[in-house]
């Protein structure tokens, strides 16, 4: 049987550690990209139509469109580290043409899965951060997010946009879009945007539909909504709060438009939320007795939760 990892929010830039029993497998199920490295052991990557031996020391970098799993070696065990990379929780670090091309480079054939040797640099500077894990939480996660980014510097150094005085009002928009921080949209207003781009209302909402698919106040909703949730899941501030720094000056018009978006009230998203977080831990705990695949350990071989770090 195959141990799945259920998507819980907490995993984003945070080390952790899997041992698989040999001849057990694991299939990591979370959302964004997962970094992945053999630390000890070896065994097998399977997906279909692809099936690659995998040793101490090898590193795997895929999105979550590939439906793969690690089965370990009847020799021994594999043990291995691996984090977890959100681009839509990089709002305030990426900007939207960065974390654009993150999401389609997630769903390309031949972009979205990279293999990568035992002395491969990127390999080699993950075994380092995991031997000399000291420091600040803060600088540790830096260094996870620079590791990562390290892996698409071509692309993403095609991001740059050509000078803005030189195109078109559309092209404007485009180039402003891309350079922007996806944050910066919670507090965005059309009449800002009209200066940037300087063209007409109604061109403005025009092309700002054709670039990004909804229009500007759908798609100020969407940024705001899903800083709300992302608070609701992160922080146990009031609902009040959680509207105001979603910037919702009115609870009732926060709850609606939650309500509107989700199905439920953001009380009760939270409610479920944590309902099914439990209930996936207790799976979690069963299955790894069952499977043979050891809970999530800190390096002093000690049972704990995930830790961020």
């Amino acid at each position: 049987m195959v141990m799945e990892f259920g998507p819980f929010f907490g995993q984003h830039l945070a080390i952790r550690e899997m041992s698989i029993a040999p001849g057990a497998e694991w299939a990591p199920r979370v959302p964004g990209w997962t970094f992945l490295h053999i630390t000890s052991g070896a065994g097998y990557w399977m997906q279909p139509g692809k099936n690659l031996e995998v040793s101490n020391g090898t590193t795997l970098i895929f999105s979550h469109s590939i439906q793969g799993a690690i089965r370990a070696s009847q020799l021994g065990r594999t043990v291995l580290r691996f984090f977890q990379v959100e681009p839509e929780r990089l709002a305030g670090v990426v900007t939207l043409g960065e974390k654009a091309f993150l999401q389609a480079t997630a769903k390309r054939d031949g972009m979205n899965f990279r293999l990568l040797p035992q002395n491969h640099p990127v390999s080699e500077k993950f075994a380092e951060i995991c031997r000399r894990r000291n420091g600040s939480n803060l600088r540790l996660r830096l260094r996870l997010l620079e590791l990562f980014i390290q892996c698409f510097d071509d692309g993403l150094g095609n991001q740059e946009s050509e000078a803005a005085a030189d195109l078109d009002a559309k092209a404007r928009l485009e180039a402003f879009l891309k350079q922007m921080a996806a944050s910066a949209m919670l507090d965005l207003s059309f009449s800002e945007l009209l200066k940037e781009v300087r063209c007409t209302p109604r061109h403005l909402s025009r092309i700002f539909q054709e670039a990004v698919g909804v229009s500007f106040r759908e798609k100020q909703a969407e940024a705001r909504l899903d800083r709300a949730r992302e608070l609701l899941e992160t922080t146990n501030s009031k609902m009040y709060e959680v509207a105001v720094e979603s910037r919702y000056q009115s609870l009732s018009l926060f709850n609606h438009m939650f309500r509107k978006r989700f199905g439920v009230t953001p009380a009760k998203w939270r409610k479920q939320l944590n309902r099914r977080s439990v209930h996936r831990q207790a799976t979690h705990a069963t299955r790894s007795r069952r499977d043979g695949v050891d809970t999530i350990r800190t390096s002093s071989n000690t049972k704990s939760h995930v830790r961020h770090i």
